[in-house]
């Protein structure tokens, strides 16, 4: 059976809670594909992943059970986020997370099965999606803040803070 992933590319930094960013693919619902995912997303996003997924907040889903396994890092020692679990029956708890999924499902309806969706039609739906303009985001899009949010760590990067405090 396929499911529907969705990664929201938020909590960037505190000052930043939101970004509405979508991105989404079909996955196999098992524990080893959601640690291959974050693996795939580690790799492919490098140094970045990090800032970018503090902490990830799942249902209690049994494809979420090996928590140990989501937050071990691929690319360095340790940790690569701190996963925690929302409360059964407590979807408010992943409040950006379920309206993002309610916007997907304006597209695909509770019950589309995900076998034969093609990654170019899925693509297309969350295109759509982040260039939406959201009053949330003072009516920018997801995508525009998403490419904010983008600089703004790649310029934290290429300007690491140098100061130096000279004492007698």
């Amino acid at each position: 059976a396929l499911d529907l992933s969705m990664q929201l590319f938020g909590d960037l930094y505190p000052e930043m809670q939101v970004t509405g960013f979508v991105d989404a693919y079909p996955v196999p619902l098992k524990q080893a594909e959601i640690d291959v995912t974050l693996s795939w997303l580690e790799r492919r996003l490098g140094k970045d992943f990090y800032p970018m997924f503090q902490s990830i907040t799942v249902d209690n889903g049994c494809e979420f059970q090996d928590y140990d396994g989501m937050e071990k890092a691929c690319r360095r020692k340790g940790k690569r986020t701190t996963v925690y679990y929302c409360h059964p029956h407590a979807p408010h708890e992943r409040g950006s997370n379920e309206n993002r999924n309610g916007r997907i499902r304006r597209y695909l309806p509770k019950g589309t099965g995900f076998e034969d969706l093609a990654q170019e039609d899925l693509d297309a739906i969350v295109g759509e999606i982040n260039d939406t303009p959201m009053k949330l985001l003072g009516y920018k899009t997801p995508n525009e803040v998403w490419d904010e949010e983008i600089a703004k760590l790649q310029s934290k990067a290429a300007s690491p803070n140098t100061s130096v405090a000279l004492t007698n």
